[in-house]
């Protein structure tokens, strides 16, 4: 998986049950975390730069995080919940395998 997916799933698991919780259920530490989304980020205010002046742009890097590992920890977690919780982290689960299988 990309940093820039890690990040994207981060984010979207971190606004349904917090930072600290996805952390743990993403395995990833906070330092390590922030590093990551400083580079994307940077990465990303370059590439925009370089777009603009017709340059080529920086590739993802290719973390060492397993995609499927992750998103069965993803719904193994909203096995957990209830309701409302539930449906919405496993529909982060179940958008991320769509665009795996459908890339």
């Amino acid at each position: 998986m990309y940093d820039t997916e890690f990040i994207k799933v981060w984010k979207s698991l971190s606004k349904n049950v917090g930072i600290a919780q996805a952390d743990i259920l993403l395995k990833i530490d906070e330092p390590t975390r922030k590093a990551m989304m400083t580079t994307v980020f940077n990465r990303q205010i370059l590439n925009a730069r370089a777009k603009l002046l017709g340059k080529a742009v920086a590739e993802p890097i290719l973390t060492n995080v397993k995609a499927f590992d992750m998103i069965n920890d993803i719904t193994s977690f909203a096995k957990n919940l209830y309701g409302v919780d539930r449906y919405a982290i496993e529909k982060i689960g179940g958008e991320w395998i769509n665009k795996i299988i459908l890339n």
